[in-house]
């Protein structure tokens, strides 16, 4: 894909991918080189920029503590990469976020002694939904794609395969649906590599399994076909 119809002859269409480690390319020996956002660049060829504001271990709700930020929160849209990625008004936006949520995701669910929610109903979903407008404020209207199924695992078991996985898929989409994205099912992209390749470990994905997940985008950017108010795009399948 080296042309789209919305290029321009002054410059290059800007392509942010927001995420998590996987988007970052964690636990590859040459991200600059393997992880999905530098493969979708090689596919997309130079009439785009892909830049790449995956950060690991960062999710979606704001409340999660993380030690490794220097805000001691999980949150990505309060890392610096976020308030870069804004900054840098991208066209499109790629945005893989909700694993490092799946924790705490079912106490959505939960009720406490008091028979009130543990985590208040509808938590995951308006952050997220918070997170994706800000690429559109000011009157800016990028094009937004959202994974609405996770990244399959290496193994039959773990947290993107847990019964949680599915009902945030429900969430997901709805999120797609608030602001007009369109969706990539992610987890029928990546579930070849997951079974067959010879991943570094359960949960991040091998080069060639990178290259499933750059594919997958790179086929939703070419079909032109966007998910409006349903969610679902061309590259989705529930």
């Amino acid at each position: 894909m080296n042309s789209s119809p919305h290029s321009t002859a002054s410059r290059a269409i800007k392509v942010a991918c927001i995420g998590d480690s996987i988007t970052s390319g964690h636990k590859l020996d040459n991200p600059g080189r393997d992880a999905f956002p530098a493969q979708l660049q090689t596919m997309l060829g130079d009439g785009f920029e892909v830049r790449n504001f995956g950060v690991p271990g960062l999710g979606v709700y704001l409340h999660l503590p993380w030690p490794h930020t220097a805000n001691g929160r999980r949150a990505w849209s309060l890392s610096p990469e976020c308030a870069e990625a804004l900054a840098w008004e991208p066209d499109i936006v790629v945005s893989n976020l909700g694993a490092n949520d799946l924790g705490e995701y079912p106490r959505e669910s939960q009720t406490g002694p008091d028979g009130l929610p543990v985590l208040e109903r509808g938590t995951f979903r308006r952050q997220y939904v918070d997170v994706l407008k800000a690429f559109k404020a000011d009157g800016r209207h990028p094009r937004i794609l959202i994974w609405t199924r996770l990244c399959a695992m290496k193994g039959e078991t773990g947290v993107r395969n847990a019964p949680a996985a599915s009902a945030m898929a429900d969430d997901l989409r709805a999120v797609a649906a608030e602001v007009d994205a369109e969706g990539i099912d992610m987890y029928a992209a990546t579930a070849a590599s997951a079974r067959d390749d010879d991943w570094p470990d359960e949960v991040h994905p091998s080069a060639s399994g990178h290259h499933a997940i750059a594919e997958a985008i790179c086929t939703a950017l070419s079909s032109g076909t966007g998910a409006g108010a349903s969610g679902k795009g061309a590259s989705e399948s529930r």
